[in-house]
């Protein structure tokens, strides 16, 4: 049996793509034959082949308090505190985060605790 390739990187998001395209294919392979050809998992190439689950990035988007965008406004929010020498404390941070969360107010809306950030 090959010994699995590393997961870390994003080469292997391409060729967990790469074996989907090759399962949607006219001539399609085997789930078996295109995980052992590209070099990814079989169990996750069924997965998202048949769409029992998402990717990390994707599968708890539901739960999050904030949206992709926000969360890349406060890194480069904190980024620009550090680049001016003021360090970003947690404080900091957690009145950000319940700044935008009350901006955009909701029925489901709800403040992090204390522990959020831990």
């Amino acid at each position: 049996m090959p010994k699995a390739k590393p997961r870390s990187d994003s080469e292997y998001k391409t060729r967990l793509d790469k074996a989907i395209e090759a399962l949607n294919q006219a001539n399609p392979v085997s789930i078996r034959s295109a995980a052992r050809t590209y070099g990814v998992s079989k169990t996750t190439l069924g997965n998202r082949f048949f769409e029992k689950a998402k990717p990390r990035n994707q599968a708890h988007v539901t739960q999050q308090q904030l949206t992709e965008e926000e969360e890349i406004e406060l890194v480069k929010w904190t980024q620009r505190l550090d680049k001016i020498g003021i360090p970003p404390r947690l404080t900091h941070l957690h009145e950000m985060v319940a700044a935008l969360l009350r901006k955009r107010a909701t029925a489901t809306t709800t403040i992090p605790g204390q522990h959020w950030i831990t």
